[in-house]
Order: C-alpha cells, then structure tokens, then sequence
C-alpha cells in the first residue's frame, strides 16, 4: 500500500553514521501523467477512486533500465531538494528512477519522508515501509546484490494538497560498504540476465538460401517459458514474419521450392493425433497437408515436394491375461515390442501408401537426391557373436517399392547417399567390413565405440574407410550437395568439433 510521508527529494548514502559528501544532484523523471477516473467510477457497487487506479500502476513502466530520451530525463536538484508542481486540478502521478550502486552484497536501510502517496521498488521488487523512530521517516530494508539495482518509484500528486509536493530520501550502507547512486544505466550482465535471455532453439535455412526460420524461447518471468518463431531474411536478418501467441512450431522443415513456392512446414500435436502444415511464405496462407496421424514419427519430405515420407510407431496391446511371453532376450525391454513403418503422402490428393511392414523398423532412412529411392537399416538380435544383433542396410524402390539389400554388417550405424546418389557414405565401428577401419596391431582389440567413415560405391560395393589414421571419432555426417564435402561432428577427447572431408582430394579439415 501507498505510505504517506516528508516533503523534498534528496538522496543522501550514509556509510558508518556519516552522510556522503557527494550528494544526489540528477534522477531520472517522466512528466506528469493525468489520471482519470473512468465511467461508472461512482457506482456503489465495483465503484473506484484516484488511490485505487494509482495502485494499480506498475512503479516503472517501459524499459527495465530507462535512459534520457523519450518519456525519460534528467531532472537536476536545486539546493539537493526536488520539487514538483501540483496540479491545478484532479491528479497526476509522476515516476522516477535512480540507479544504486553497491560495492559488495549488503543489507542497506532505505529512508523515506514525503507528503506524497508512494510506492517503490528495488529491482522490481516492492519495498514496503514501516514506520521509524525519527519524525516523519519511514525506512525499508534494501537487500542489494554487487554491483548495480534500480529504485523505483511512482508519486501521487493531487490538486487538493496543502504543502509543496517534494519528497525526500536517504540511503544508508551496511556498516563497511558503500553505495552510489546516479542515473547512467550501464551495468554488470548478472546470472538471471544469461539465463533468462532468448535462446535459440532450432533453425531452418530455406532451400535456396534467402530465408531462415527460427524458434526462439525466453523466460520472461523467470519461471515460465515463452516460445515464438520468427522468418528472417539470410543476408541482412530483416524480420519478414513474426509469430507469437501460441508458441513456436516444431520442428521447422522448409519444403523444397522457390520464389512464390517457398514455404515453411511443421508439425502439430493435439490428442495423440498429429497435423503436418504448409505455410506459403509469399502468400502467407497456412494449410494441412497431412491430417491426424496418430503415432507420427520422423517426416520429410522429397526432393521434388510433391510429397513427403513419414513415420509411424505402434505399441502393441497389452496381453488381457496380464502375463508375458518373452519371445526374445530384448523382449524383456518395455520398448521392444513397439514397431515402425514408413508411410508416403501426396500434395495432390491421391491417398497415402504404405511403404514398409514386417517385423523390423525402417532405422536411420533417407530419401535418394532424385527422390526414387530410398535406405534404411534394420537390426535384430543374434546371441551368437558380439555385437549380438544383426543390422542390414537396404534400398527401396519406391516405384516398385522392391527392396535390396546392399550389406550386411552389424557394425555400420549409419548411411547417407552423396548429391549424385551414386555412393554411400557409412558410419560404423573400426570392426565393420571385417576390421577395415582397424589401425591397431593384431591381438590389440579395437574401440568399438569409435566412430569411422566409409565411402561404398553403389554399383561395385566395395567400401573404402577414409578416417583410418582421422584422430577424432566420427558421428552425424551430411554429404553437402553445395561443395561436395562431407561434414562430420566428430569427438575429440571431451570436445565435439565440425570437420569436412573432401572426397575428391582424400582430405581432412
């Protein structure tokens, strides 16, 4: 609640019983806003007066740190009193601002006196006044941290007073410390300020380069988080659209196309049931172009837009009897039972067709540059030899929809086909291809762990490892159709980097 106290402004540091010899001589003010009581302010009933709308302003609207300019400015003491005028008639409230420099964190003692109604804050923090010993004072604890805090405060001033309207204040440091106070705004970035700032949570660049779509998040309050999307131009970063209110679409996947084509995808959850949209980003219209899928997975789309490659996951029921046959060792995970196939829809309304079935999930696929084929890996347990399963590598023909099997090797992890799709790029354990990754003396067993890169021509299938005598472990690999090179995220040690390899040249970077 607003206090009534003393008459002059003037900011006085105490250190040890001592006032500061450097008074306060600038604050920063805003002009006198009117305040006006609004209709059917007299109702005897949810009826409001001038102390009730003053209650219900913030203490410091705008910007956290105000500076000279604008609504803000300085205002300079005359005999280190400030002093406003009062309004011919009905009521104003005016705001200040001070900034308080302290020296070491410390428990200071804020002094108050003013015939004015006040309130004030540290830090957006309220401060609440009690009553002191001396005539006239108030005072309030001020917990203030290293460094630099704002004091706020918003006055109340009304036709009818009788004195002058001024106020005064004083602040006294903990026993040892210091505080200075002024109006320049520069400060220490503090812990909340890194934490709360927005981050970036995930970035698309459109096909052909001019536009990137980010997802951004911040904690406004320091508690809850506030997501939102924005669309900017690569070159120069002008917003071309902003979307806030509902949170920011995931993840982002621009579709193949230009110019007028150019548009966004993502997906949308609502009751288990999953909804993918397209938004055009010339003509700034948003539609479905896959519609409450229940168990969606990974999507993506296919080199020419026209339709676009998705995944969906299964559990099987639980058996009625509340017992299990375990049918296999990994049977016994929670998970193992649930299943995967892979699925094509189209943008010309022609229905969707099943791609795979069967008994394995489609692991790690990717659709060929031309859009005519497509890999994946599958796995299954064999108790026989490390590493336990067996993992096959195939290609699909999606026009006949006959799969091939290009290997099988239960050390490789992962492929991706160059920008010709005439070649694989296979990642894998120094054990695949029967050791061929290996750069260890016989009877020296290798870290199966570590990743390796091969090179395996679709047409001969016969692979090449190219990371041998590469230090660092290999792991998510893209084949950059831009350059030719391709770009590993590797681990050092305890550190992950980005190197390029260049097929042509053999060469590491």
């Amino acid at each position: 609640m607003p206090s009534r106290v003393g008459f002059a402004i003037v900011l006085l540091l105490l250190s040890c019983g001592t006032t500061w010899a450097e008074p306060l001589t600038r604050i920063l003010t805003t002009a006198d806003h009117p305040l006006l009581l609004p209709a059917f302010h007299d109702a005897d009933k949810a009826g409001i007066e001038i102390q009730d709308l003053f209650a219900e302003l913030p203490v410091c609207p705008g910007p956290r740190w105000p500076t000279p300019g604008g609504p803000w400015r300085n205002m300079t003491a005359a005999d280190g009193l400030y002093r406003f005028e009062a309004p011919a008639q009905g009521a104003r409230v005016r705001y200040l601002v001070s900034y308080l420099t302290a020296d070491q964190w410390q428990q200071a003692t804020l002094k108050v006196r003013t015939d004015l109604d006040i309130s004030l804050t540290l830090d957006d923090q309220p401060l609440s006044l009690e009553a002191g010993a001396e005539d006239g004072w108030q005072s309030a604890e001020l917990k203030l941290p290293q460094g630099k805090s704002r004091l706020a405060a918003k006055v109340l001033l009304a036709a009818d007073s009788e004195r002058a309207p001024a106020l005064e204040l004083a602040v006294e440091p903990a026993e040892g410390a210091t505080v200075t106070a002024g109006t320049e705004r520069a400060h220490s970035v503090g812990i909340r300020t890194i934490l709360n700032a927005p981050r970036v949570s995930d970035v698309a660049i459109s096909p052909d380069g001019r536009f990137t779509a980010l997802s951004l998040g911040e904690y406004r309050d320091g508690t809850n988080r506030e997501t939102w999307l924005e669309i900017r131009k690569t070159a120069d970063l002008e917003l071309v659209r902003y979307f806030r209110g509902d949170g920011a679409p995931a993840p982002l996947t621009w579709a193949p196309g230009r110019d007028q084509d150019t548009a966004l995808t993502w997906a949308t959850n609502h009751d288990g049931k999953s909804t993918i949209w397209l938004f055009n980003l010339a003509r700034g219209e948003v539609r479905p172009v896959l519609e409450d899928v229940a168990d969606l997975g990974r999507w993506e789309w296919t080199p020419d837009g026209r339709s676009l490659i998705y995944e969906v996951r299964r559990d099987t029921d639980p058996d009625p009897r509340r017992v299990k046959h375990v049918a296999h060792p990994a049977d016994r995970q929670p998970w193992w039972r649930g299943r995967a196939h892979l699925m094509q829809a189209y943008l010309d309304g022609r229905p969707p067709r099943r791609l795979t079935a069967g008994p394995l999930n489609p692991e790690g696929w990717q659709i060929a540059p031309d859009g005519t084929r497509l890999i994946f890996l599958t796995s299954e347990g064999d108790w026989t030899h490390r590493p336990f399963h067996i993992s096959r590598l195939w290609e699909l023909d999606l026009k006949t929809l006959r799969p091939r099997e290009i290997l099988s090797d239960p050390w490789i992890s992962g492929a991706v086909y160059s920008p010709d799709g005439r070649t694989l790029c296979l990642t894998g354990s120094p054990s695949a291809f029967g050791g061929l990754g290996r750069n260890l003396p016989d009877g020296v067993q290798p870290n199966d762990y570590g990743g390796q890169l091969y090179l395996l021509d679709l047409d001969d299938r016969k692979p090449r490892p190219v990371s041998v005598d590469f230090v660092p472990d290999v792991g998510w690999t893209h084949w950059s159709p831009a350059d030719g090179r391709i770009y590993a995220r590797c681990t050092d040690t305890q550190h992950s980097n980005i190197y390029s390899y260049d097929p042509r040249q053999d060469r590491w970077r």
